[in-house]
């Protein structure tokens, strides 16, 4: 497929239209810039960002590790996410470049929030998340940077290893609010589980949170 510009010229305006073709894997950045396009002479950018539609290779990615449900407090902007990418038999985390790692609603958002002070530099954090011998990689998100919305039910992941192969992964998740008036609430379950298969009739635990407070009580659950 072949790059196609198009020029259209307004008044004193003119647009100028590209085709990018056949992106390199990994996340790109497209700049136009021009120095007369403005009536008044001024100097304007454009910066299009995204990521190739057919990602080279798919790791496993867990939001919130310590959380089965993976609920994110959609209101609290300057809330930190905890995503683990986990090494596996297929890929192995240690090969991430880990200041590649992009995290959101479509994967180009969010960057690593620790840097260090002196250089900048996106700090890089090692453990066994899953405690199964291998070393995970764990980043820490800003939800407000994210662009996720409370209606959202999933998160992605991308980035590149150190030999330039792109990489992709995605999650659920749950959005909560913090910020319910005080009185009486229902919720009503639809018997499905995290992953969205009815589950068996029985007695079931839930628990309840609130700031300090947490209780935990039994239900049964008939079909």
């Amino acid at each position: 497929m072949s790059v196609t510009v198009n020029k259209d010229e307004v008044s004193t305006l003119t647009f100028e239209n590209f085709t990018i073709t056949d992106p390199e894997p990994g996340n790109w950045t497209v700049e136009l810039f021009g120095a007369n396009v403005s009536v008044d002479g001024e100097e304007v950018s454009l910066t299009i960002t995204g990521i190739p539609t057919e990602p080279i290779q798919t790791m496993v990615v867990d939001i919130k590790p310590e959380d089965d449900n993976n609920t994110i407090n959609c209101q609290n902007m300057n809330g930190n996410i905890p995503v683990a990418i986990l090494t596996t038999n297929e890929f192995d985390a240690m090969s991430i470049d880990h200041s590649t790692v992009r995290f959101g609603k479509y994967g180009s958002e969010a960057a690593e929030t620790h840097v260090k002070k002196k250089t900048g530099e996106v700090e890089r954090h090692e453990e066994d998340v899953d405690n199964d011998g291998d070393i995970d990689l764990i980043f820490h998100f800003k939800y407000g940077e994210t662009k996720l919305e409370c209606s959202d039910d999933f998160a992605v992941l991308t980035g590149s290893t150190y030999d330039g192969i792109f990489f992709t992964g995605a999650d659920k998740i749950q959005s909560a609010s913090n910020n319910e008036s005080a009185g009486y609430k229902s919720i009503i379950w639809d018997g499905l589980d995290g992953n969205g298969k009815m589950v068996s009739g029985g007695i079931y635990i839930y628990n309840l949170k609130a700031g300090d407070y947490s209780r935990s009580k039994k239900m049964l659950f008939l079909k």
